[in-house]
């Protein structure tokens, strides 16, 4: 078995490194293990911004502060930032159908179209509202957005991709994510599906990736992660 761990790295992040091993490597590998903190803020400076607009004034964009949220905590947080907007501003939250409304009695307009946008979270569309007293979102809130699952990539002189999404990018591990902030992932062959690494080469240096769905880097905040592989011939 080879454990690979993100602590043994070359690099400072521990999303994207290279790590090296003692023995030449070459053959087909199993991944048998993968534990993952899931210690990535749902709220963070891809993900948080909104303009608003009240009244004649110019737009202002705000921003929620990055960090672990439940729902009731970034409605609070929100709320804030509103608040700065105009007072008369208000979000609330749905418990029937987990649908954000953001409203003012004099009516507000609401642009998400910045790539920043906390739409995604919030269950809004990509897009910009015109005046109204009230918005309400068309989906779902989402505190999971883009971390349903991690993609690993591994790349090394010639090592094959297992896993390919819609839109043709590899990855050589998908991992589901299943746990709530702070939890750790556990991933386990035994119950869950194979997935295998084929080395066609000796390879004694790997450049490791943690991706999230959109194949962007995660921000593990200073957590540590690891894998396990047995090779199967």
């Amino acid at each position: 078995m080879l454990a690979i761990r993100s602590k043994d790295r070359q690099g400072t992040s521990s999303s994207d490194f290279r790590i090296k091993v003692q023995q030449p490597i070459s053959g087909t590998y199993i991944l048998s293990h993968a534990h993952i903190p899931n210690t990535i803020y749902n709220v963070r400076d891809d993900n948080n911004s909104i303009v608003v607009q009240v009244g004649q004034y110019a737009p202002v964009t705000l921003h929620v502060p990055p960090g672990f949220y439940g729902v009731n905590e970034l409605l609070q947080a929100l709320q804030t930032q509103l608040h700065t907007a105009d007072a008369t501003v208000s979000c609330s939250y749905d418990d029937r159908t987990a649908r954000i409304t953001i409203a003012r009695p004099s009516g507000l307009a609401l642009d998400f179209t910045a790539a920043t946008s906390i739409a995604p979270l919030l269950g809004f569309e990509a897009e910009m509202f015109a005046y109204a007293v009230s918005h309400t979102a068309s989906s779902v809130l989402d505190l999971t957005s883009k971390h349903m699952s991690f993609n690993i990539v591994v790349q090394a002189h010639g090592v094959s991709y297992s896993t390919t999404d819609t839109e043709g990018r590899q990855s050589s591990f998908i991992i589901p994510n299943t746990e709530n902030s702070m939890g750790l992932v556990n991933y386990n062959v035994k119950t869950s599906y194979d997935q295998c690494i084929h080395f066609r080469s000796a390879v004694r240096e790997m450049h490791i990736q943690l991706l999230d769905a959109d194949f962007t880097p995660v921000d593990l905040q200073g957590g540590e992660w690891m894998m396990v592989y047995t090779k199967i011939r």
